[in-house]
């Protein structure tokens, strides 16, 4: 029979070999090549004769497999909603941040998958159907894959189940989700804001970021001093933390520290000590409430590309940025006076409690790093 012959009467579906909403079988000859059916039992023998399937499944064992499928729907929904409430109330630096969120979507998109597996190996046709070739184009061809939708929605039995209809939607709508809350993570939802406050906290004390020890103002034995004319690169105290090693009753056998790089990007500082005399009383540039006993703390981060700024004259008391050369005075508030740099160095609020060790009174009173757009 050709695709073209209209005079043999039926569907197009039918004559094309497109099973019918009413699942009706044409039996092969060797004038016609149309759908082959098998039932359960004979897919599996490529030598069955059987040329037709029970015309429905035991509802008993039915009706099992479909509170399985749903049973499979609803953890995959679990795991979606929790991919999405994870990645709002956790912390994203924590350490598996990123492997909790992409094993909990993996769980989902998995359960899903085994969901559909085994729906269609329980609950739908299992049939075989050839097809003749037909032309690269058919003014049919639209009729045609309305049947077939057609016939396969009616042999999923979507319609058919309400609870596989109910589980399967709603384990769609949380997994649809995760991809729209992970827009966030493109930029901060308020960039402005981000870049105005760094990690230091009020009463966050000042280490030293290469011995990892706490700075102190006299007393070496407790922590890094510094003498006139010396400078170091500090981290807030909540920047590191330590990775401890134990035995088998629990003692610490060593503890390696390492630093958070999400506090270290917006939060290294350099402390300088100078002779509380180099200060010029006359410059307002500098907040002297926040000078100790000849100590400064300054971000060290350029405000023109935001490069480290490590490099120290003493006898000029100029910061040198070695990216493009700008330099910044520490006696006039770390003011630019040359390179490309436009703005000041900003000061870092510090005191000292009754222990002597350095403590931060407060964050930076304003943006550190390099200017950006719409920052007034």
């Amino acid at each position: 029979m050709s695709d073209t012959d209209d005079s043999t009467g039926g569907t197009i579906g039918e004559r094309l070999g497109v099973p019918s909403l009413e699942r009706a079988a044409v039996a092969p000859t060797a004038e016609h090549v149309g759908p082959v059916h098998r039932s359960h039992a004979d897919a599996g023998n490529p030598l069955s004769g059987g040329d037709e399937r029970d015309p429905e499944p035991d509802e008993a064992k039915a009706k099992r497999d479909e509170r399985v499928v749903a049973t499979l729907f609803t953890l995959s929904g679990a795991a979606a909603i929790f991919f999405v409430a994870y990645y709002w109330v956790a912390n994203l630096h924590d350490r598996w941040y990123n492997q909790i969120l992409g094993l909990s979507l993996a769980v989902s998109l998995f359960l899903i998958g085994i969901a559909a597996i085994y729906w269609v190996k329980t609950l739908m046709n299992d049939e075989e159907a050839v097809q003749e070739r037909h032309p690269l184009y058919d003014q049919r061809e639209n009729e045609v894959a309305g049947e077939v939708f057609m016939a396969g929605v009616a042999d999923s039995a979507f319609l058919k189940r309400p609870l596989l209809r109910r589980t399967f939607i709603a384990s769609q709508v949380p997994l649809l989700l995760a991809p729209v809350v992970l827009l966030r993570s493109l930029a901060p939802t308020q960039p402005k804001k981000a870049f105005e406050h760094t990690h230091w906290k009020p009463g966050d004390r000042l280490f030293d970021a290469q011995k990892f020890q706490p700075l102190q103002l006299l007393d070496p034995t407790k922590g890094v001093t510094l003498d006139i004319g010396g400078f170091v690169t500090v981290l807030p105290e909540s920047a590191i933390t330590y990775e401890q090693t134990t035995d088998t009753e629990g003692n610490v056998i060593d503890s390696v520290p390492r630093v958070d790089p999400q506090v270290e990007a917006d939060s290294v500082t350099m402390l300088l000590r100078l002779d509380p005399n180099d200060f010029d009383p006359n410059n307002h540039r500098t907040d002297y409430r926040y000078v100790v006993q000849g100590h400064v703390a300054y971000s060290k981060l350029c405000t023109h590309l935001g490069c480290p700024v490590s490099l120290y004259e003493q006898q000029t008391h100029k910061l040198l940025c070695p990216c493009h050369q700008s330099q910044f005075l520490v006696t006039e508030g770390a003011r630019p006076v040359f390179g490309p740099a436009a703005r000041s160095l900003p000061q870092l609020p510090i005191m000292v409690d009754e222990e002597g060790f350095f403590r931060c009174v407060k964050d930076f009173d304003q943006p550190v790093g390099p200017g950006y757009w719409e920052r007034t």
